[in-house]
């Protein structure tokens, strides 16, 4: 299994994340976190620094619980160490502190907050494509493909305008 990019989360946002993680998966490819990889029966801290030791990009997913969570921050703290590229989702705020802080201040962030989810997903999928973690299906990614929309039906959809455009 491909482990370009790396999901960093806490528990508690488990269902947010794993719709993240299957939206990223079906347009770059390549994503792993936990609950998708580690098989019974492995090591699960084990498979875990080496999903971190092989990713391309870092997403951290942030929130009150990500930032009280010691797993997310020895993840935070190998990716770092390792000099990974490190996305920082902001899912639910939070008082940041130590290297959250840092990461917050000094690297570029999406805000999950503001904005919609669709608008802030393409962001995150043109910043993985940018920094080579998984693979984009054209040049353009996924849903900012050009259409070639005819004048006759963009005109026909507003019918005083077909009316006028004909004299």
């Amino acid at each position: 299994m491909s482990k370009e990019i790396f999901i960093s989360y806490s528990r508690r946002d488990q269902e947010f994340v794993t719709r993240l993680a299957s939206d990223l998966n079906s347009q770059v490819a390549g994503v792993w976190f936990d609950q998708s990889a580690i098989q019974l029966g492995e090591k699960w801290h084990d498979e875990i620094m080496e999903g971190i030791r092989d990713c391309k990009a870092f997403v951290l997913v942030l929130s009150p619980d990500a930032v009280e969570s010691k797993y997310v921050r020895e993840e935070v703290n190998k990716a770092l160490e390792l000099g990974k590229t490190i996305f920082p989702v902001i899912y639910r705020h939070a008082k940041w502190s130590g290297e959250f802080e840092a990461i917050v201040r000094d690297v570029q962030t999406l805000d999950l907050r503001s904005g919609s989810y669709t608008d802030s997903f393409h962001k995150l999928v043109d910043g993985l494509i940018e920094a080579g973690a998984g693979k984009a299906t054209g040049d353009t990614p996924f849903l900012r493909q050009s259409t070639k929309i005819g004048m006759d039906v963009v005109l026909n959809k507003v019918p005083g305008w077909a009316f006028a455009w004909s004299l």
